[in-house]
Order: C-alpha cells, then structure tokens, then sequence
C-alpha cells in the first residue's frame, strides 16, 4: 500500500471503484472529521457546537462522493477533500436549519471534538510538525481560534479553509473561488493569518 498520502488515497478510491469495502472504510476514517472541521468552519460553527445529525449528513455525503467518483480525478489531496467539503456544506447547512428549529439543549450537541481539533491545530503549521509545546499551546487556544475565524467574513473563511485545511495553492485557490488573480488570494490569506497571529506561535505561510 502506497505511503504517499495522495498516491494513498488514489490506490483507496480506485479500491472503492471496484467495490472493495474495506477500502472505502479506510477512506472514510481518514476524511470523515476533516471534512467536518472544515464544513464547521464554512457554515461559521464551532465544532464542538456541530450536532450529531449534522455528522449524520456528512457521512452520507461521503457515500454520495464515493458513489460518483468517476466524476471526480483528484489532483491532490487537498483537492479530494475539497471537493468532499462542497459536497456536505449544503446538507449540513439544511441540518443547522432543522436543528434550530429544534429546543436548545435536547442532547443535539457533539461533546467532544478532540480529534478534530487535533486535525486544525496540526493544519496551522503547514510543511513542518509542530514542537509539542507548540501544539499544546494552539489545543489551548482552539476555541478561541474557532470563534476568530467564525467571526470572519465567508469569502476570507473560505480561503482560510481552502489553503490551511485542504492545502491548495494559491492558483488553485483563485480558481475556486473565482477572486480573478492570485494576488487576491494571497491578500486575503494574508489578512486572516494576521487575526490569527495573537493566537499562533508561529503562523504558516
């Protein structure tokens, strides 16, 4: 099996083409909560405050992708799970709406997001492991993280999302979100890096 994470996750979704079931679980242990984390930030929630039948609708998202695969040939993959991310955001936006339709406090909220966090704190050093104190510190300082990037504008969220948590460049970036020259990109990237900088020993570049 290929150590590569994007040569992985080709060898899992070719697997999953030819109906090894095995390996479409593997693929949903590895994206499941990155695609939540992710949707959490673009539908502007913290993750903790996700409901269980949000997670529901993403994991039949994930089917749904998986289902049309032939459809998607993944570059990267960072672009798998983008594209993974548009897929759920919609349904879990329909999953707050009936959520808040609901009465607060009816055992609807997630507990814990411990691996989720895990996922975003380790996303904030891009290309290096962060020194355990390092990832002590922004663990510490998740929630507070979260509410910053909530409290951001949706286009400045979205690339936030686009280059920390799903890894694409900045031309990839441009494209998808349709900002018409990197330079934009690279200024919003820039501008959302420094409302985080309070809360991050070192921010990626």
């Amino acid at each position: 099996m290929p150590s590569d994470p994007h040569q992985l996750t080709l060898f899992q979704l070719r697997s999953a083409q030819t109906g090894d079931r095995e390996a479409l679980e593997q693929l949903f242990t590895r994206y499941r909560d990155r695609v939540l984390q992710v949707v959490s930030i673009l539908v502007g929630r913290r993750r903790k405050d996700l409901a269980w039948d949000e997670e529901d609708i993403v994991q039949d998202t994930l089917f749904e992708a998986f289902r049309s695969l032939e459809s998607f040939e993944p570059t990267t993959d960072g672009a798998f799970l983008h594209w993974l991310s548009k897929l759920a955001e919609n349904n879990v936006r329909d999953a707050i709406r009936r959520q808040q339709a609901l009465k607060r406090g009816e055992g609807q909220v997630r507990p814990t997001a411990d691996l989720s966090a895990r996922f975003l704190a380790k996303s904030l050093f891009a290309g290096r492991e962060p020194t355990p104190s390092e990832a002590a510190l922004v663990l510490e300082r998740i929630e507070q993280i979260e509410s910053a990037l909530i409290a951001l504008p949706e286009r400045e969220r979205r690339v936030f999302v686009a280059r920390v948590l799903c890894g694409l460049s900045f031309a990839e970036i441009t494209r998808e979100l349709g900002l018409g020259a990197e330079s934009s990109a690279r200024s919003l990237y820039t501008r959302v890096m420094a409302r985080l900088s309070a809360y991050l020993p070192d921010p990626p570049r």
